[in-house]
């Protein structure tokens, strides 16, 4: 799986300017967590990550907050902190549960309309202004 993903080209610089400010980042999916931290050490992106949630480490997936849980756990973070972004129904289901803040980048192997039932606070188109936009934040 690590030789077929790509990692964009804005992604490590978006990382590296959610850092600068302070951000704290996670992953949570349900691939597994060597597969994710083998991609990101390809990328120079591991050291970025405080917290990876694996599909190994929960015994339910997505749209189950299991994962999430486990992740704000870690974190030591209430989920009205955070903000996640998904890019699938799913997410914003698990998102919804909890009551974290969904972000949902565009384009996408889904529709917007797909999301309709979940309270997605944005639909990104560009993640460049990604840093700026999370001053809402704090």
């Amino acid at each position: 799986m690590h030789g077929l993903t790509i990692i964009y080209p804005w992604v490590a610089e978006t990382v590296q300017a959610l850092r600068v400010t302070g951000r704290r980042l996670g992953i949570v999916s349900s691939k597994y967590r060597y597969r994710i931290e083998r991609i990101l050490a390809e990328g120079g992106l591991a050291s970025h990550c405080e917290v990876i949630v694996g599909g190994e480490d929960v015994s339910r997936h997505k749209p189950d907050p299991a994962g999430l849980l486990l992740a704000l756990q870690r974190l030591g973070l209430p989920a009205a902190d955070v903000l996640y972004v998904g890019d699938h129904p799913v997410d914003a289901e698990a998102a919804a549960e909890l009551e974290c803040h969904l972000w949902r980048p565009l384009p996408g192997l889904q529709d917007v309309a797909s999301f309709a039932p979940y309270p997605v606070h944005s639909f990104l188109t560009d993640f460049s202004h990604l840093p700026s936009k999370l001053q809402m934040f704090g």
